[in-house]
């Protein structure tokens, strides 16, 4: 007795689906824990005092990985750090676009303005990185 097409079918389907979703890269955006089209996010920290004991103690919530972070059309994140008042402490990231908006080069820049780091990318990522220090050549 051979076992009705329905069968053959469904099981195409269960081995393609899994390869297919598997070859889909999760870009900056929903790597922090956000989906749809968040483009900034600020994260406000309060540090309370507090006595922990086990196991009815109070519970610990680590803090954001994201506390100051914006975002491009892409998901890439373009700024990552945290605000002191009115003062921005981390990095920031420019992706450069040829005319079909393929990133070509990738410019980071810590909260001076200094240049860290720049990548030239290629079709499989990136084909050649630099590392600056306070702007200078490493």
């Amino acid at each position: 007795m051979r076992p009705p097409k329905s069968l053959y079918t469904l099981l195409l389907i269960g081995t393609v689906l899994p390869v297919s979703s598997a070859d889909k890269k999760s870009n900056d955006r929903q790597i922090d824990g956000f989906s749809g089209p968040v483009k900034s996010v600020s994260t406000r920290l309060d540090k309370k005092a507090a006595e922990f004991r086990e196991p009815d103690g109070p519970t610990v919530i680590l803090p954001a990985g994201c506390e100051e972070c914006d975002y491009d059309q892409d998901g890439n994140r373009i700024r990552l750090g945290q605000m002191d008042g009115t003062n921005f402490y981390g990095h920031t990231t420019q992706f450069i676009r040829d005319s079909a908006g393929v990133v070509t080069e990738r410019i980071d820049q810590n909260e001076k303005g200094q240049l860290t780091g720049r990548s030239v990318m290629g079709p499989f990522g990136s084909v050649e990185d630099t590392v600056y220090s306070d702007g200078q050549l490493e």
